[in-house]
């Protein structure tokens, strides 16, 4: 039981506001944001912690501020989890400066007014199987003293009262854990891929919810999702235990793709390969079997139309790149 609540303190808490567990959502349309200076919420001077014992992962200058969604993304093994456990003081670090919350990390665990801004979903939750969720939320509106009545309807809390907890699906227990970590508005929250498993209709509405309802705060996601990139203001893309690239998603697809991605689908791979060696633009290229994918400016298409007369083609398309290219090469660990 100890273990549960540390976790809850950690996991929970912006400071405590009487009477909002019922009270109506307030139409997006009434809400006035008042231009401020962004304060910092999360700033990464350096970190290094280990992801195995011959992997390490390092960072440094990475910073998330007040209205800011940090998306970090990469491969399988790269670090994500381990970056989000070292954060919230679950892994060892051999090295953590920087500020949480305008604080030493340290101070995350001594102080439980910093606590209480802090909310955070991990992928492995530590209640056990035999805890019924009305305990749980009992317990959250105890500690903290509010809770969000917006968050609970679109989440469909209600229907998971009076249930234990192993009796859950993995998409309930991921929804309870987001009510959990969200519901006392936490000044910064650090989720470790918070809508995989969700059903579409509750990621949709979660990701709005962190789009529209957080203003003055700071959200960190890890995720695999290509849809949660969209409401991204920074991604930080990490692969092999470091930074590959950190900026704006817009940056990013301009510095590693470009604005243009092609599919092109050939008869034989003996034209794909003369049409590769013909290009002029600068293009990343991709062959999977006989199709070739590339990245580059505008003008790649240009080389594809003064081309086709002489190669044989069997379908082909050009569109604009998005975060969701981005996602896909990071997710295969390219650069």
């Amino acid at each position: 039981m100890a273990v549960m609540t540390y976790t809850f303190e950690l996991g929970l808490g912006s400071a405590p506001q009487e009477g909002t567990a019922n009270r109506a959502p307030v139409p997006a349309t009434s809400v006035t944001r008042i231009s401020r200076p962004q304060a910092s919420l999360l700033h990464i001077a350096c970190l290094a912690t280990r992801i195995t014992t011959v992997l390490e992962l390092r960072l440094a200058a990475v910073e998330i501020l007040a209205g800011q969604i940090l998306q970090i993304i990469g491969p399988n093994g790269a670090g994500k989890s381990c970056l989000v456990e070292a954060l919230i003081g679950l892994r060892k670090c051999e090295q953590l400066e920087g500020t949480i919350l305008g604080a030493a990390p340290k101070d995350i665990h001594r102080f439980a007014g910093l606590r209480r801004r802090l909310g955070v979903q991990v992928q492995h939750s530590p209640f056990g199987h035999d805890a019924r969720t009305t305990h749980l939320l009992r317990l959250h509106k105890a500690l903290y003293g509010s809770q969000d009545g917006r968050l609970y309807e679109l989440l469909s809390i209600a229907e998971l009262e009076r249930r234990r907890y192993g009796e859950l699906s993995g998409g309930e227990r991921r929804r309870l854990d987001l009510f959990i970590a969200l519901s006392h508005h936490p000044l910064l929250a650090i989720l470790d891929e918070p809508t995989t498993g969700l059903d579409q209709r509750y990621a949709r509405d979660f990701r709005q919810y962190i789009a529209e309802t957080r203003p003055n705060a700071a959200t960190l996601m890890v995720t695999h999702v290509p849809d949660d990139l969209f409401i991204a203001s920074r991604i930080l893309w990490v692969a092999d235990g470091r930074a590959i690239a950190y900026g704006s998603p817009d940056d990013l697809l301009q510095q590693h793709l470009g604005p243009c991605r092609g599919s092109i689908v050939f008869y034989d791979r003996q034209d794909l390969e003369c049409f590769r060696r013909g290009l002029t633009s600068e293009a990343r290229t991709f062959v999977e079997n006989d199709c070739l994918t590339l990245y580059g400016p505008l003008d790649i298409e240009s080389d594809f139309r003064r081309a086709t007369p002489e190669l044989r083609v069997k379908s082909y398309s050009f569109v604009r790149t998005d975060v969701s290219d981005l996602l896909w090469h990071a997710s295969r660990g390219r650069t």
